[in-house]
């Protein structure tokens, strides 16, 4: 599909402050550094362009997690920079309560269908939500920076509704910009030779948990999350 101008612009900015960091840090964290300066270039973006008149009003607020509810997907290096911020700034009963929710939600989720889940997602909220409020906020998931609502009411009722087929409208410009970071996340993997795809985050984290240094065995060209 045909990029826009706009979307060739962001993307290819995308690619340079990846390919750069790659090339000029030296360091064990250079793909989280990579991620990190991904993020805070998106994050530019948006405020910049929300900070006018002229976009729809976001109604997501602190406190609401409708959206909460569903299976999120990340790819292998959104999983490392959640990963390391877990092993950075939660204790040890805070990792062992998310460890616990981890087995729980996938006790009850994996191998169900999509419908069984939407009619499951009140006992499935996500794994790091607490009291409504993200544990992980600074370093959650691409899909969640992605995701913002126009209509909180509309968010209420398809929760409530328990109906698969509900649709929100949401942010366009946020769908946007972290569409072509992603997409720029993928083509420096696809260069660099490094595994990518999507995976359930309980199940990645899962793994994390239970392989040594998953990250580096990533980059060393390895399968990143195999089941145990």
């Amino acid at each position: 599909m045909e990029m826009s101008p706009e979307q060739d612009a962001v993307k290819s900015a995308a690619l340079t402050i990846a390919l750069n960091t790659i090339e000029n840090d030296s360091s064990e964290h250079v793909l989280l550094n990579m991620m990190q300066r991904l993020i805070a270039f998106s994050d530019r973006i948006i405020d910049k362009a929300e900070n006018n008149d002229e976009d729809p009003r976001i109604e997501c607020s602190c406190g609401c997690s409708y959206c909460c509810h569903m299976q999120v997907k990340v790819t292998p290096p959104e999983c490392f920079l959640i990963f390391a911020y877990i092993l950075e700034t939660f204790s040890a009963q805070e990792i062992e309560r998310l460890k616990q929710r981890i087995d729980h939600n996938r006790d009850l989720t994996e191998d169900r269908s999509f419908h069984e889940r939407v009619l499951l997602k009140r006992e499935t909220l996500c794994i790091f939500l607490t009291d409504h409020v993200c544990d992980i906020y600074h370093a959650r998931p691409l899909i969640c920076r992605a995701w913002h609502s126009l209509n909180r009411k509309g968010c209420k009722q398809a929760f409530l509704s328990d109906n698969s087929d509900s649709e929100i409208e949401t942010a366009p410009l946020r769908n946007y910009v972290l569409g072509m970071i992603r997409e720029a996340i993928h083509d420096v993997c696809v260069e660099k030779d490094w595994e990518y795809d999507t995976y359930e985050l309980p199940f990645a984290l899962f793994s994390c948990f239970h392989h040594s240094n998953p990250m580096q065995n990533w980059l060393q060209h390895h399968p990143p999350f195999e089941k145990l």
